[in-house]
């Protein structure tokens, strides 16, 4: 058999978009944000396994967590009433790319029990990727920024909390540093 001999696929190292190696031994790692939330079952629980998850995976590492708030359900008119979120913001590092990084997490949910429901659902889990980098991303199954920080007021403090800041401009989310 001729032809170039290839690494399996689960030995080679993910490339993030820069170019660089996203391993934890080149340092090619993407600093990402993202939202927790829940409103079934044990909410504070659920937050916690999600953690326990994520520290699970070895190209996520978790650098930093927010505050945990209980803020009301985000839902157009006429959708039926449901029970109020607990939500946080983690700050990760991964080396994951951003349609990989939305799969673990989709893993995730889906082994804490999160079924496909209509949108506006209660859920036991949902995990947002609210920003990867300074990477703008619109695939049909991928907006980062997240469409929804905007709207969410909650979302910003909690960025806020964890030594960043976001700036609004009419098109673009930029995260700066927060002086000390």
């Amino acid at each position: 058999m001729g032809g170039k001999i290839r690494k399996p696929p689960s030995t080679q190292s993910p490339r993030h978009p820069a170019g660089k190696p996203g391993n934890w031994e080149t340092g090619g790692l993407v600093t990402c944000f993202l939202g927790l939330g829940s409103n079934l079952g044990d909410r504070r629980e659920n937050i916690r396994l999600v953690l326990q998850h994520l520290k699970k995976n070895k190209q996520i590492k978790i650098q930093k967590l927010s505050s945990i708030i209980e803020t009301e359900p985000i839902l157009p008119k006429g959708a039926k009433p449901q029970g109020k979120f607990l939500n946080a913001v983690v700050k990760i590092k991964t080396g994951l790319l951003p349609q990989d990084l939305l799969t673990a997490l989709k893993e995730i949910e889906k082994k804490m029990g999160r079924k496909a429901a209509p949108r506006f659902s209660p859920r036991v889990i949902d995990l947002d990727i609210l920003l990867y980098g300074d990477k703008q991303i619109e695939e049909e199954n991928l907006k980062i920024p997240h469409p929804q920080i905007q709207e969410r007021k909650f979302v910003k403090k909690l960025l806020g909390e964890i030594s960043y800041k976001l700036q609004a401009t009419s098109y673009k989310l930029q995260v700066a540093s927060r002086k000390a």
